[in-house]
C-alpha cells in the first residue's frame, strides 16, 4: 500500500514542478504576449500527443 501513495506523492510533486517550470519560462520569455500565449498551446499541445513531461523545446514557455 506505500507504494501506491509513494507514486501518488511522486505524481504530484511532477506536476508542481511541471507548473513552476512552465509559469517561470512564461515570465522570463522575451517576446510579446501574444508569441509567449502561442508557445504555451503549441508546447502544451506537443505534451499532450505525446504523453510526455516535456515537448523538447526547453526554456519556451509552455515547457
Amino acid at each position: 500500500m506505500a507504494n501506491v501513495w509513494q507514486r501518488l506523492r511522486r505524481g504530484v510533486a511532477d506536476l508542481l514542478w511541471g507548473f513552476r517550470t512552465t509559469y517561470r519560462n512564461f515570465r522570463d520569455y522575451d517576446a510579446p504576449l501574444s508569441v509567449k500565449w502561442r508557445l504555451v498551446w503549441r508546447n502544451n499541445w506537443i505534451k499532450a500527443r505525446t504523453f510526455s513531461l516535456c515537448c523538447g523545446n526547453l526554456g519556451e514557455p509552455g515547457c
